[in-house]
């Protein structure tokens, strides 16, 4: 009895307790059941002359009404991804060279189909699609109103969504990050996710992408935020449901930050990220450096007590809890997702810095040396040293690091270190 009570302490890895989260445990298998009836449609809009950005657009049909779901940006033959729920949709792409997120006259066009609906069955996946881009006459003959003010597929709004949101520090709570894992799509649909600026953009500085780890917010990177040298460069802060697969999203951060990026013309984009959020940017930065064209250019990458080779909790998790948090899955050892991190090695792209902390917290119940969460072992895997251009370990706890005056200052040196 006395190990089943251990073992459920440990199962969410330090960072909240099973057992004292009835209501959150609730939420989880809700939510598990919600995400596992979620749909999903990709594939790419084929072009073989162009790589002007694409704006693709998922339109819903509910009786007589076409309306804008959701739209990504992406490249020509570049993978876009939608997760919906069940429904009939439009699916539709056009170019966007001058990037003002709008179909214009001279701007080509490609939709699935002639064009068809696409009717999505609950936990239905449409992958592999290829969307060909028509010239504007062959688009007006196929849809003749396309180009009209009144065609329901001409506008894309931006300015209400939470990609490049201005909001003021208090805007990050804590209690938020608890809710991404527990509760990942009341997490979403409370306006949560997104990439959020501390100000305006500029286009002198360079951005710095902050990513979370697990159970984690915008509220963890708010002392580091602030000690940046804001002369140089501008915060751009991450939120995401922790509780979701990892893959899915480094796949949602990929779309979201070339999105950005094509909307103000970003140059260079700067990534920190802390524990799992590690994990989420190595495979965001695999999908970059595996697109072409590599875009957003990322020159620096920078993680701090990062588990590598995962957590032996998120095991004990998926084997003991009658529903286990989706992330768990690729935050076991040796899981897929870890696996699939290695493919890219990063000293062929950019300035890789690896920041890890060492200040053990007896309390814990692990027969390793960690940080009070993380082992020292899975930070400092063999494979994420070797990709490093520098290793610098602070005594300090898994949490504790994010505070420490020691690691603002190394943070603005490693980030001013060129490749």
């Amino acid at each position: 009895m006395r190990k089943m009570e251990q073992i459920l302490n440990v199962i969410s890895w330090g960072l909240v307790l099973i057992l004292g989260s009835g209501c959150s445990y609730i939420g989880l298998t809700q939510n598990v059941a919600l995400l596992n009836h979620s749909s999903s449609i990709s594939g790419v809009v084929g072009s073989e002359e162009s790589d002007t950005p694409i704006v693709v657009t998922l339109n819903k049909v509910t009786g007589e009404n076409v309306k804008l779901e959701e739209f990504v940006t992406t490249f020509p033959n570049d993978l876009f991804r939608f997760t919906v729920e069940e429904g009939s949709y439009y699916l539709f792409a056009f170019e966007d060279p001058n990037k003002n997120f709008t179909l214009d006259e001279n701007e080509r066009i490609a939709f699935y189909g002639s064009p068809s609906l696409l009717r999505l069955e609950p936990h239905e996946n449409v992958g592999n699609l290829n969307l060909q881009l028509l010239s504007t006459d062959s688009a007006k003959r196929v849809l003749p109103r396309i180009y009209s003010p009144e065609s329901p597929y001409k506008p894309v709004s931006h300015q209400s969504n939470s990609l490049g949101k201005v909001v003021i520090p208090s805007y990050f709570q804590p209690t938020v990050g608890r809710l991404g894992m527990w509760e990942p799509v009341k997490f979403h649909e409370m306006g949560n996710s997104g990439i959020f600026f501390l100000e305006e953009y500029e286009p002198h500085k360079i951005p710095v992408l902050f990513v979370h780890g697990m159970s984690g917010s915008g509220y963890d990177w708010l002392n580091l935020a602030n000690e940046l040298d804001r002369n140089i460069y501008q915060p751009w802060i991450v939120q995401y449901p922790s509780g979701i697969d990892l893959e899915l999203s480094s796949q949602m951060l990929h779309q979201s930050v070339t999105e950005l990026a094509i909307r103000f013309d970003v140059s260079e984009i700067k990534v920190v990220a802390h524990s799992m959020g590690g994990l989420v940017s190595k495979s965001f930065i695999n999908h970059v450096f595996s697109s072409k064209p590599q875009q957003p250019n990322i020159s620096s990458f920078i993680t701090i007590s990062t588990p590598w080779a995962g957590h032996d909790a998120a095991q004990i998790g998926i084997k003991y809890m009658p529903v286990a948090v989706p992330s768990w899955f690729n935050m076991a050892p040796n899981s897929k997702f870890l696996r699939n991190l290695k493919a890219v090695p990063l000293r062929e792209h950019l300035s890789f810095h690896l920041f890890f902390s060492y200040r053990d917290n007896p309390s814990l119940i692990s027969s390793k040396n960690t940080d009070g969460v993380v082992s020292i072992e899975s930070q400092l895997m063999t494979e994420a040293q070797d990709d490093a251009i520098s290793v610098y370990g602070l005594n300090e706890s898994h949490t504790s690091i994010l505070k420490s005056p020691i690691m603002a200052k190394k943070l603005n040196e490693a980030l001013k270190m060129s490749h």
